[in-house]
Order: structure tokens, then C-alpha cells, then sequence
């Protein structure tokens, strides 16, 4: 009789691990997963930010009527005698008391050039400002902050060097809009909005030339002052829906199709 070394010609040798279980064996029975067109249904889009919107035309009226005034108050600046003008400065409101001047410099502009370099961040800030939080912020916060500016400023000039100008209140309402994006914006981590807020600092609050006639104290003290405000009034304000603005489309969910999950509305 041969010799077969102790195997049984007549049994298949296992190929393999011989400790595999036979629950580890792929099936040939198991049935084959087809999928359905729920399984095709997009998952919902991030909810965009608050903040995320661009106002209607209508809510941008408050900033365009304090820029008409702009134009007035330095109309009469130039061409109404300059001694009567709408001018600050250190003498007129610690000796004289006359205090009205911490606000009518806000609105006087040295000259044409002076006016319109102020007008497109005015005009962009003061709008989103009054549309997502309303006439708390803009125009009454935004005309306080301006005002101590204007006082701050004075009171460490000569007591006779006049003030005029924006400036400082423009400053101060970017430092608003900054501290107000970081606190209600929910489109980035905390650590990642105030990394922009400074990136939009350096690029837009730091002069690339200097001039005597220009106040950098004044843009200093107004962007303090303005980032105090903002955190000051973030727990008393909210982000309201802007009249007329553009939000994502809200779409149903595909008709003739069953979904394991209740219906629901997916953001487009």
C-alpha cells in the first residue's frame, strides 16, 4: 500500500489559514446591497453666518443721510467763513465749554479731497452696521465714539490746533464691525476670526505715508474707542435680518423618493 506521508488522497487540503473561522468566510448566499435614491440625497449645507448676507438698498438710507450731512456741515465750513465752521479744538471746548464742536467737527471736512477720501469706508461700514444691528450701533454708538475721539484728541494737541474730519469716528466703526464679526460671526472658529480681524487691521488701519495735517491720534483714539463699544454692547445687541437681503434658497427635499430620516428642508 503507498505511503501518502499521512494525508488522505481523498480530502481537498485546506488552502489557507486552518485557523480561520468559517464565520470569517465571505458567504456566497448573502444578499447584494443595492442602493436606493435616498441614498443619493445630498447632506444639508453648513448654515451660513448671520453675517453672511449682503443688505437690501433700503437699510443703507441712515448712512447716506449722515453723509448728505457731511456735505453740508463742510459746505458751510468753506465757503460760510472758517472762524464759524464746525471745527474743534482744545480751547473751544475746556475754556469756552463750547462742547457742540465734539460733534459738528465729525460731519466739517478740510477740503474736497479730504471729504471723499473718507466717503467709501464710511458709506460701506455705516451701512452693514445699521442693517445687521440696527440704530443702537448705527448711528448713535458710532456718533458717541466719534465725539470721544474728537475729545480725546484735543485735549493732547495745542489748545489752539483745530480738528476736522471723520476720521476718527471711521476708524471707530471699523473697530466696531471688527469686535461684532468676531463675537456673531459662526462661519469660522473663534481663533480663525480674530486672526482675520487683525489681517483686516493691518491692511486697512496702518498708513503707508504720512502727513502733518493728518490726525493719527485722532484714527488712534477712534479705533479704541470703537473696539471698547464693541465689547461693551455685544451682550445687549443681536444680528437682525436686514429688510431685503439675500439669504440661501431653501428648497424640499426630491419629490418620489423615501428616505430613512424624516423629511426634512435642505439648504441650497
Amino acid at each position: 500500500m503507498a505511503d501518502w506521508g499521512g494525508v488522505d488522497p481523498l480530502v481537498e487540503p485546506v488552502i489557507g489559514d486552518p485557523q480561520k473561522s468559517a464565520q470569517e468566510l465571505p458567504q456566497e448566499n448573502e444578499a447584494e446591497y443595492i442602493p436606493d435614491a435616498a441614498d443619493f440625497i445630498p447632506a444639508p449645507a453648513k448654515q451660513k453666518s448671520p453675517l453672511n448676507r449682503v443688505p437690501g438698498p433700503g437699510t443703507a438710507r441712515p448712512a447716506l443721510l449722515m453723509f448728505a450731512l457731511f456735505w453740508v456741515a463742510s459746505f458751510t465750513y468753506w465757503f460760510g467763513g472758517r472762524g464759524i465752521g464746525g471745527w474743534v479744538s482744545g480751547d473751544a471746548v475746556f475754556q469756552k465749554g463750547e462742547y457742540w464742536r465734539l460733534f459738528t467737527a465729525l460731519f466739517t471736512h478740510s477740503d474736497v479731497g479730504h471729504l471723499l477720501s473718507n466717503t467709501p469706508l464710511f458709506l460701506i461700514f455705516g451701512w452693514f452696521l445699521g442693517a445687521f444691528f440696527g440704530p443702537l450701533v448705527f448711528p448713535f454708538t458710532v456718533v458717541l465714539v466719534g465725539a470721544a475721539s474728537n475729545l480725546a484728541t484735543v485735549y493732547m494737541y495745542d489748545p489752539g490746533t483745530h480738528l476736522v474730519g471723520a476720521s476718527g469716528m471711521l476708524y471707530g466703526m471699523i473697530a466696531l464691525w471688527l469686535v461684532l464679526y468676531v463675537h456673531f460671526d459662526t462661519d469660522y472658529s473663534v481663533t480663525m476670526r480674530i486672526f482675520r480681524a487683525l489681517g483686516v487691521s493691518l491692511l486697512m488701519l496702518f498708513p503707508t505715508t504720512f502727513q502733518e495735517t493728518t490726525s493719527y491720534q485722532a484714527h488712534a483714539w477712534g479705533f479704541l474707542f470703537g473696539a471698547v463699544a464693541g465689547l461693551v454692547l455685544c451682550p445687549f445687541v443681536r444680528v437682525i435680518e436686514p429688510p431685503g437681503s439675500r439669504q440661501p434658497t431653501l428648497v424640499p427635499a426630491l419629490e418620489g423618493t423615501e428616505s430613512r430620516e424624516p423629511p426634512t428642508t435642505w439648504l441650497h
